[in-house]
């Protein structure tokens, strides 16, 4: 079903008398639907010089009636115009988060954003989830690369992280009389998560076995406490490897774990093996909905996972209004070519109109997909000089160009500018 909203609001009447801006009020939408709402401007003679579409409603199926109330005049009254707008909807969905766990695509749930209708479909994709450091290495003095090989997968990417670690203690004292093993502790060092069991024998400590590394700018002092014996000594032994993989990238289509490769670095011997994980890797779009002013929140649940996270993105912008500048050029004998380059997006046209140079140019089609305001040019009809720019910019049918009218009060030779939106959007 269509969905419909006030596209423009055209005065028939300004009034007079007014002292304050009256209320512009809309008749309600029907069910499901919302309320059109719009602003009036004053000029300074108390009569309306214009009425700006704040919010063009949605759901209407024949034009509402429109209503001046309040500022102390009388006799306002105007046209308006009903747009089929299928605007302002999701034209696709970014994940954020594959989560992992899932036995089956989780369902799609769109929410806030102020429109609604959209609905997408989740698809699972199989990549590395996880890296674990069996090997750190040594002598690495910058982080070294890494990458996957075999899985029957592609895509996965993964950084390191390189740093200095205790690789051992170095006894130096065995010490006396230790009955049980005494409690070995790291203090200083400029870090910390060192962590080590100590091993004794006839009373001395003869080594310790590291149970965890930790990550140190200098060296940590070793220190034995309890065990109810004396003199224990030793001193950390430090390595720089590689202490931290980041998957940047699961990639997909994996069906056995890649082999992990690191290199360079100037260092050798870290090692890692890979851990895969089933996510959510990509949501196509069903229904696109419409009347959003803002990105919905994107959810999932179901699927027997977790973490899926993923944003919405809406309809892209497209050229709405357009203003001559300058004095339109002159010695054009025939309407010049009018051009649009640049700003990321296509399709947009138009044709010029002349008086006095170019008075006007006619908004034939709006394009889409423009991130920026494109370059107007004018080639051919035997004059120079004209010039324009694009002045407003919207997602497709949304408020801010819904009106299929639009005024550049701009003087131009005691002129108007006038502006007209063609396209029937």
């Amino acid at each position: 079903t269509a969905v419909h909203r006030v596209g423009s609001i055209e005065l028939t009447n300004a009034g007079s008398g007014y002292t304050s801006a009256p209320t512009v009020s809309f008749q309600p939408a029907p069910a499901g639907g919302a309320t059109a709402a719009a602003t009036a401007t004053l000029n300074p003679s108390g009569r309306v010089k214009e009425v700006t579409i704040t919010n063009g409603g949605s759901g209407y199926t024949s034009a509402p009636s429109v209503s001046f109330s309040g500022g102390d005049g009388s006799g306002c009254c105007a046209s308006y115009v009903l747009s089929r707008s299928p605007e302002d909807t999701v034209a696709s969905v970014s994940v954020t988060a594959r989560g992992s766990g899932y036995t089956s695509a989780p369902t799609v749930s769109f929410s806030s954003g102020g429109g609604y209708g959209a609905a997408g479909t989740a698809t699972l994709a199989t990549g590395v989830g996880s890296l674990t450091i069996t090997t750190f290495g040594q002598g690495y003095a910058s982080a070294p690369t890494v990458s996957f090989t075999g899985g029957s997968g592609s895509g996965a990417a993964a950084t390191a992280r390189h740093g200095s670690y205790v690789s051992r203690v170095n006894m130096t004292a065995g010490g006396s009389g230790y009955t049980s093993a005494p409690t070995v502790s790291f203090s200083g060092g400029g870090g910390s998560g060192a962590a080590g069991t100590a091993n004794i024998a006839s009373g001395a400590v003869t080594s310790v076995t590291m149970s965890s590394w930790g990550e140190y700018t200098g060296t940590p002092t070793v220190s034995f406490t309890g065990g109810s014996g004396t003199g224990a000594a030793g001193t950390a032994s430090m390595l720089s490897g590689v202490l931290e993989l980041t998957v940047t990238n699961p990639g997909s289509g994996y069906t056995s774990a890649p082999a992990v490769s690191i290199s360079g670095g100037q260092g050798s011997g870290a090692a890692a093996t890979a851990t895969l994980s089933t996510g959510v890797g990509s949501v196509s779009i069903s229904n696109a909905g419409a009347s959003y002013t803002s990105a919905p929140t994107v959810s999932f649940s179901g699927g027997s996972g977790t973490g899926a996270a993923a944003t919405a993105v809406l309809s892209v912008s497209r050229i709405t209004s357009v203003t001559i500048v300058g004095s339109g050029g002159s010695g054009y004998t025939t309407p010049p070519t009018v051009s649009f380059s640049g700003g990321g997006g296509s399709g947009a046209a138009g044709t010029a109109v002349l008086g006095f140079g170019v008075r006007e140019l006619t908004l034939t089609e709006r394009g889409r997909g423009y991130r920026a305001a494109p370059t107007i040019s004018f080639t051919g009809g035997g004059g120079s000089g004209a010039a324009a720019t694009v002045t407003a910019m919207g997602r497709p049918g949304g408020h801010d160009q819904a009106t299929n009218l639009y005024f550049a009060r701009q003087a131009l030779y005691g002129r108007q500018l006038r502006v007209q939106v063609t396209d029937g959007q």
